[in-house]
């Protein structure tokens, strides 16, 4: 917050683009980069990050953001449309196939297998209802899920910084989809920043903004209980920002019929905020089966992969050796030659004492 105030309005408005600001004071160095230990600033980094209290969290749908953009591709390429669903031809080629190519800068069918047997519902493959749910749900973890809940560990691991009060993780999953916004009958879940509404107590300028599409011009069709969980989530929202603790102080009250716990490497607790919020909302383990797909399997995809290709290189390298030239029969002119003689020259030693070995014994 002490970084906040410094910073002038215009700085904080007109940002250089929709990423960390890496401003050499809170930011030094790039998250990716600290994530992954590849920076000197990587002990200071952690204890920053640790030295105050963090609320984040994701919508149940993040990937769904996507929809309207892949409904003008299939109109303009395919005359079809994003709202009747997806093919699994669709989702393999057009979809997880880029998305490895463009992250790889080359065609990785492992891993394209790999991504697309673990989303597809086998139960019922060729729904294409089921087929948009799988998309939507790998752009959400891709695109979003993997890095906040890495960062919701890296946070959980280093808390306990040098602020007034102990330091915490928040984390939440904003899981309602407003009755006022369309999208595809098989989308159900809440689409990127969809939380705003609730955050905002469902604000005329949020009706207004393109990017929502909403189908009425004013909140006169939100139902009594979106308000009531907009009642909530301001509730939660503003504590936070007070004291760095969403819960209530105990002396105000208890308006909030739970008590968010801190997220923590075992019990991995987070907040399922919907319209029914009581203490069962309290749930662990967010997508920890998806999760562990990304920062378990896929490394362990990746490595093999690469120890295959650095197998086939030096597979490549052998059979260089004993390239013959057709005119000659030699061996192929080059530096590898003496190499492959010498090689072939051990060999064949080796192969005349074993056999004066087994004569010998034989004897």
């Amino acid at each position: 917050m002490d970084i906040l105030k410094k910073e002038q309005v215009f700085n904080l408005v007109i940002t250089p683009g929709f990423a960390p600001s890496l401003n050499g004071e809170f930011l030094k160095e790039s998250p990716k980069d600290i994530f992954q230990n590849r920076t000197k600033w990587l002990h200071e980094a952690l204890q920053t990050l640790g030295s105050f209290n963090l609320m984040i969290g994701m919508t149940s749908g993040e990937g769904g953001l996507i929809i309207s953009f892949m409904d003008m591709m299939m109109q303009h390429h395919y005359n079809k449309s994003a709202y009747d669903g997806f093919s699994l031809e669709f989702f393999r080629h057009n979809v997880i196939s880029s998305v490895v190519k463009a992250t790889h800068k080359q065609d990785v069918p492992s891993l394209v297998e790999a991504i697309y047997h673990k989303y597809i519902d086998w139960s019922d493959p060729e729904n294409n209802w089921k087929v948009g749910r799988a998309l939507t749900d790998f752009y959400s973890d891709y695109l979003f899920n993997v890095g906040i809940l890495q960062t919701t560990i890296a946070h959980s691991k280093n808390t306990g910084g040098s602020s007034s009060y102990p330091t915490g993780t928040y984390l939440y999953l904003y899981d309602h989809k407003p009755s006022i916004i369309p999208t595809p009958e098989w989308f159900t879940s809440a689409s990127h920043a969809i939380d705003l509404f609730s955050v905002f107590d469902f604000a005329d300028s949020l009706f207004k903004s393109s990017y929502f599409n909403v189908s009425v011009e004013s909140k006169a069709l939100t139902k009594p209980e979106e308000f009531k969980l907009s009642q909530m989530v301001m509730k939660l929202w503003t504590n936070y920002a007070k004291d760095g603790n969403p819960n209530e102080a105990a002396e105000n009250g208890c308006a909030i019929p739970f008590e968010w716990p801190v997220y923590d490497s075992v019990n991995q607790f987070y907040l399922h905020i919907s319209t029914v919020m009581d203490k069962d909302s309290i749930k662990r383990r967010l997508y920890a089966d998806r999760m562990a797909f990304w920062t378990d399997v896929i490394p362990a995809v990746e490595d093999t992969i690469r120890e295959c290709r650095h197998e086939e290189n030096v597979y490549s390298n052998i059979c260089r050796l004993n390239v013959y030239q057709e005119d000659t029969g030699a061996l192929e002119s080059s530096k590898y030659g003496f190499v492959s003689g010498f090689i072939s020259g051990c060999a064949a030693l080796f192969i005349v004492v074993m056999c004066m070995r087994h004569k010998q014994m034989g004897m």
